[in-house]
């Protein structure tokens, strides 16, 4: 009997060590479930459910979070790729879910693919038509289809390239983006929940940026295309700094807070 022991104890192991199923997830596009860390703390599944044209978001738990509709109007009887890049931080500094989405476009077309930025009520923050998130490559050497590039400084960038058999019309665009990626330390997150645009939207396109005291501060402010419009020294002391936008037309702008050369906070702003 002691010669089959350990043979027992094995069998015993893994009979109480098994991989098991957890939960099945139907009607998805191929390759479109997938996992994003949202921020430090949470952590969601989504996916991309072509039938219906909605992304629907779930905690670990499986549980139901959000149900998002892809407009018909972006869809546009393009064919589905994926769904990348849920967020709530990194294309605007809201509260709600976006999102990148890529379609092949319909038959005909001289271009194949196209891309948008979708917030979640459906609002385009970035209209792609015939572009698709370039491949990039990270530190490490590996290559990243998402076109997500992180500067030192925080920085993030979106690298989207025209696919088309004309070379002669082929491009790449690089857009800065508004918001932080998940990756913050806990000081600096701490630093970007406390700032704060009052009025919001802007009265006679005038307000204040409330950011707390930093040493070397600025704010960079860009338009809704990502352009660089207005830079505005922070002074040393001050909790917060005036942004006068008089000079600028109405529409949306980012407002990107820098302590020593560092992004520690952005909020999107409305000029009236």
């Amino acid at each position: 009997m002691k010669i089959y022991l350990p043979v027992l104890l094995f069998i015993a192991q893994f009979g109480f060590s098994q991989i098991s199923l957890e939960h099945t997830y139907n009607n998805h596009k191929t390759h479109s479930v997938r996992i994003s860390m949202i921020d430090e703390n949470n952590t969601v599944y989504y996916m991309l459910d072509d039938i219906n044209d909605e992304i629907r978001v779930y905690n670990l738990d499986n549980t139901l979070l959000k149900t998002m509709t892809v407009p018909s109007a972006v869809r546009n009887g393009r064919s589905y790729i994926r769904v990348i890049h849920l967020t709530k931080y990194l294309f605007d500094s809201d509260e709600e879910y976006e999102y990148l989405i890529s379609f092949s476009n319909t038959s005909g077309s001289t271009h194949y693919y196209s891309c948008y930025i979708l917030n979640e009520d459906g609002t385009v923050l970035l209209d792609g038509s015939n572009f698709i998130a370039s491949a990039t490559t990270n530190q490490f050497g590996g290559v990243n289809n998402d076109g997500i590039i992180k500067k030192d400084n925080g920085d993030v960038k979106i690298v989207l390239s025209n696919f088309n058999p004309d070379s002669s019309i082929n491009k790449t665009q690089v857009y800065s983006l508004p918001g932080v990626v998940y990756t913050l330390s806990k000081e600096a997150e701490i630093k970007f929940k406390s700032i704060a645009v009052v009025p919001n939207p802007t009265i006679n396109k005038i307000n204040l940026v409330y950011h707390g005291n930093v040493n070397d501060g600025e704010i960079i402010i860009y338009s809704q295309t990502g352009q660089l419009i207005k830079q505005v020294s922070i002074e040393k002391g001050t909790s917060n700094t005036k942004v006068d936008l008089s000079k600028f037309s109405t529409g949306t702008y980012y407002y990107q807070v820098y302590e020593n050369g560092q992004k520690i906070g952005v909020k999107k702003v409305i000029n009236n």
